[in-house]
């Protein structure tokens, strides 16, 4: 997939994102032969829209995405990961952060049912959100 966001000057970032380990082994190639290839094949009606392809693939980094699955939330009794530090998943349509709402909400009305933040409120969010938080990580 890839995606272009747009910049304050009318430009646009574009963004790849592919298992290029399984599909393309030569990506991250530093091949322009390669590189040109790939795009005509891949996305061929972006290539005209990119003037700089070459030179922005040969000197923009590569990286890659990460989830995280975690535990215990809960630390002491006193601290409790929320979001995405209890479960960060790839930026892909909003998932993460409506997790994270629901998080809040969640440890919201536990901090109702139990009359404020200890021990036994945040083990329960623990025990409530870590099965949710695997399932969209997964």
């Amino acid at each position: 997939m890839m995606i272009a966001l747009p910049n304050m000057d009318g430009s646009f970032t574009c963004t790849l994102f592919f298992k290029w380990k399984e599909k393309y082994p030569l990506i991250p190639s530093k091949q322009k032969e390669e590189v040109m290839a790939f795009f005509k094949q891949e996305f061929p009606d972006a290539v005209p829209l990119m003037p700089t392809l070459i030179e922005d693939w040969m000197t923009n980094p590569t990286s890659s995405l990460v989830t995280v699955k975690c535990k215990p939330w809960v630390w002491d009794e006193k601290i409790a990961l929320i979001g995405d530090a209890a479960h960060a998943i790839v930026p892909f349509y909003g998932q993460g952060m409506n997790c994270g709402f629901e998080d809040c909400v969640v440890l919201n009305e536990l901090m109702d049912k139990h009359g404020d933040l200890n021990g036994a409120c945040l083990k329960e969010y623990e025990t409530l959100r870590k099965p949710d938080g695997d399932a969209i990580a997964d």
